[in-house]
């Protein structure tokens, strides 16, 4: 292959980001200011935010549950997490980007 190929491919190429948060409105920064927004603006990278309280199903878009057992803290749900996790895995299979394998990372 030769380096004109390789350069023309890597430029096809989108790097795709996809971010589940309870608070996307915190990623505001990241795509409207500095370089990653003009990355973005270029076609460099997409970013996609999906928000677990847009995939549960009562009025209140409750996304967390005492835990088992009582005590402090809360834990999420997972029905709206697991919807999140699998809408992020579809757009990616269909822009070509997701492959076999790759796992979402979470953090806390």
């Amino acid at each position: 292959m030769s380096e004109q190929e390789t350069a023309a491919d890597s430029q096809k190429r989108v790097m795709q980001f996809d971010v589940i948060s309870l608070f996307p409105d915190m990623f505001a920064a990241l795509s409207g200011f500095g370089i990653s927004s003009r990355a973005l603006e270029r076609g460099i990278y997409q970013l996609g935010l999906w928000n677990p309280r847009d995939f549960t199903v009562d009025n209140y878009r409750t996304v967390d549950d005492r835990p088992y057992g009582g005590g402090p803290g809360m834990v999420m749900l997972a029905e709206p997490l697991a919807s999140a996790i699998q809408a992020a895995k579809l757009r990616q299979q269909a822009a070509g980007g997701r492959q076999q394998g790759d796992t979402p990372f979470a953090t806390r």
